[in-house]
């Protein structure tokens, strides 16, 4: 890293950052900008992180801006996620609406000689985060894929840099939870979910799970199980709550595991069973089989899961298709060798 010893020569972006009236988009169109971000160049470092150009980059991402430049949006995206805690910290702060306007506008001179003015009140805090989360309010079925990626890879950064910060922000969201149910047909949602809780493992017990359980997480995606809920509900809610195992009851020491929770618990306890029991015996429900097949997916996840932990969590032998792929694996590779 040259910039620390003075030994940089100027680069093309060092020049166009010299430029007068030079435009964020002209930045994002650079070609060498995700190289001098991942060299750590003070200077475009320092430009992107000024409140105004994070709140564009964002803009980008979150509002109709997205489907006007989707070229814009990936290098916006590819900019807040990049290896630069900066952009990280930056998110996760408050600014106040004076933050947005350039410096050479804000501020005035005082002419010395009057009484002081009396301080101004208080002006409200805002997130740039709140701005980013708008697009979990995209109503539901209607959530374009690509920007749910981008929107997904930029909260899991700030969630893996400043983890606190972004967890107290989402907690702070009155339809969080239920946004996410909105949204279980787009991947990169579900895996924003899944990183939300993953981070119960912090040190400091952020409480993510007892959260959940106070949004009845488990009931509302049991519920979606409902032998009158459609086939394709059934399947998506079944592979959430298969990844909720999956996350929590690992036995491979590869894959990250939050150990047995009070999620897991509500869902193998008695009224939780009595309840999947009941949908799946429902027989001249319109969906009953799709209900039938999800549920004993979930059981089978469950009992096999269990069952290694009863049995002391023995490491499989090569070949034993109960165990093969990674814990992370879609239905299929779970299920594999599991003799019904």
């Amino acid at each position: 890293m040259l910039w620390r010893f003075g030994l940089q020569h100027a680069s093309n972006i060092d020049k166009l950052l010299e430029k007068e009236d030079l435009t964020l988009e002209e930045v994002l169109n650079e070609p060498d900008l995700q190289q001098e971000i991942r060299e750590q160049n003070p200077k475009v470092v320092s430009y992107l992180v000024q409140p105004q150009n994070l709140r564009q980059m964002v803009d980008y991402i979150a509002t109709e801006a997205f489907f006007k430049s989707t070229k814009l949006a990936a290098a916006a995206c590819d900019v807040l996620c990049s290896n630069s805690a900066a952009f990280a910290e930056a998110l996760a702060a408050a600014y106040v609406a004076g933050d947005f306007e350039d410096s050479d506008e804000s501020g005035t001179e005082s002419d010395g000689g009057g009484q002081a003015e009396p301080e101004p009140e208080a002006e409200p805090r805002q997130h740039l985060l709140e701005q980013l989360w708008g697009v979990m309010g995209v109503e539901a079925g209607r959530l374009d894929a690509q920007q749910a990626t981008q929107f997904s890879r930029v909260m899991c950064s700030v969630l893996q840099r400043k983890p606190y910060e972004a967890l107290d922000f989402i907690r702070a969201q009155d339809a969080a939870v239920a946004q996410f149910l909105a949204h279980l047909g787009v991947s990169a949602v579900v895996d924003l979910l899944l990183k939300v809780i993953s981070l119960e493992e912090l040190e400091g017990g952020p409480g993510v799970v007892a959260w959940l359980g106070s949004q009845r997480l488990i009931p509302r995606l049991v519920a979606r199980l409902a032998p009158d809920q459609e086939p394709e509900t059934h399947s998506l809610a079944a592979q959430v709550l298969l990844d909720i195992i999956a996350i929590s009851q690992c036995n491979n020491p590869a894959q990250p595991t939050i150990g047995t929770n009070a999620l897991i618990a509500e869902l193998k306890s008695a009224a939780t069973v009595a309840r999947l029991a009941d949908y799946m015996l429902a027989r001249d429900a319109p969906h009953a089989t799709s209900t039938l097949i999800n549920c004993v997916y979930i059981f089978i996840e469950l009992i096999r899961r269990n069952y290694s932990d009863a049995d002391g969590a023995a490491t499989p032998e090569p070949g034993d298709g109960a165990s093969s792929g990674s814990d992370g694996a879609r239905r299929d590779s779970r299920l594999a060798g599991v003799d019904l």
